[in-house]
């Protein structure tokens, strides 16, 4: 009956420290999970509470600090045999206390949508069941959730909450707090990362030939975000808006990029996919079949109200961290694992550029006519 003591320490693991839980609820998942009656969980139950791994009171329970020990020593050899939602939320509550205070700068003062997991009835040791929540609460009004501080992004993890996506710009403002895009490889690349940091790395050289300073982050599965923050400056003349204008730098960069690799920049390896008298790259989110051969540079998250994941988020797919590249070339996916950031924390480090040089590059090229988006 060691199994299905795993799956009752795990599901009570996951609940908020010092909470009872109801045992006839114990016993209907367990027994889903695990295979077995709700009398054998009783049994298993009765004798983790005389072995001091678990407290009772009144029909329900809450894991021991010695439940906890027995746990971590086992969890590894029965892993895969575990539901897996409870696995998320596992890692996550021992990721996120380590990693909020990092976290604060792109949580606070702003809208946060966050995706919490649940069990695939179906399936729950290989399946889960993701809901991408946006509201803290309905009525009488919808009131988007907002994360003030640590003790209200681990509250959120406690609901099942593994991934949060706060929105570019702050509550009530019309301004990206964030220059922002993520670069990702068309389907036909077969999903390796090479492609991906070659472009991204363009991408960073052309930004820093007109004075901005680009940050990078894993997205925690194979695309890269190429991040910066600007220093005040005004609106330029023909724009109604900063996200028009930032999509617009964008397609900007990715135009420079495109000509550095059609100048033989990483040509041959990406011409071993993309189709030849075609563009290596593009900012054009439709058509996915369309641009499989191709380098995705994407502006499409720079809008009101987008959200974008937030540095040191956990991947609610691969479980992956969206964790900070300092050096892209070296880059690879294993290093964002969560064992990986815990034991070596990278800085997010972001720095303000005056964008001016590069706004008056692109308007000088919008008044030539030779700026489109390809």
């Amino acid at each position: 009956m060691a199994e299905v003591a795993d799956h009752v320490l795990l599901i009570l693991s996951i609940k908020r420290a010092g909470k009872f839980f109801e045992g006839d609820h114990i016993c209907e998942k367990v027994s889903r999970d695990a295979g077995v009656s709700d009398v054998e969980v009783r049994r298993v139950l009765a004798r983790l509470v005389e072995e001091g791994m678990i407290e009772e009171s009144d029909g329900k329970y809450r894991i021991l600090p010695r439940g906890f020990e027995r746990l971590e020593g086992r969890i590894r050899g029965v892993w895969s045999q575990l539901n897996k939602s409870y696995r998320a939320v596992y890692l996550a509550r021992k990721y996120y206390p380590k990693v909020a205070g990092l976290m604060m700068p792109y949580l606070r003062g702003r809208a946060v949508s966050v995706v919490k997991v649940f069990s695939d009835d179906n399936d729950p040791i290989n399946s889960f069941s993701p809901s991408f929540v946006r509201y803290a609460r309905y009525k009488p009004r919808k009131q988007p959730i907002m994360v003030s501080g640590e003790r209200e992004l681990l509250d959120l993890v406690d609901q099942h909450a593994v991934d949060f996506f706060p929105v570019i710009h702050g509550v009530d403002a019309r301004r990206p707090d964030w220059f922002v895009f993520d670069i990702s490889a068309g389907e036909k690349f077969g999903g390796g990362l090479a492609p991906v940091k070659l472009v991204c790395s363009l991408a960073c050289e052309c930004l820093e030939d007109y004075g901005i300073k680009p940050a990078v982050k894993f997205s925690g599965s194979m695309e890269l975000q190429v991040w910066a923050v600007f220093e005040e400056h005004k609106l330029p003349e023909g724009y109604s808006d900063y996200f028009t204008l930032y999509r617009d730098m964008v397609a900007f960069i990715q135009r420079r990029v495109e000509e550095r690799i059609q100048d033989g920049e990483g040509r041959k390896l990406l011409y071993m996919v993309t189709r030849e008298g075609k563009p290596a790259t593009t900012t054009q989110t439709a058509g996915r079949e369309e641009r499989g051969d191709q380098i995705l540079i994407d502006p499409s998250l720079i809008r009101v109200n987008g959200t974008v994941r937030a540095p040191y988020s956990m991947n609610y797919e691969t479980w992956l961290t969206s964790c900070p590249v300092s050096d892209v070339e070296e880059f690879e996916p294993e290093m964002a694992s969560i064992e990986s950031v815990l034991r070596n924390t990278p800085e997010f480090r972001l720095e303000k550029s005056d964008p001016q040089t590069l706004i008056e590059a692109l308007i000088r090229e919008k008044n030539k006519g030779a700026f489109k988006e390809t």
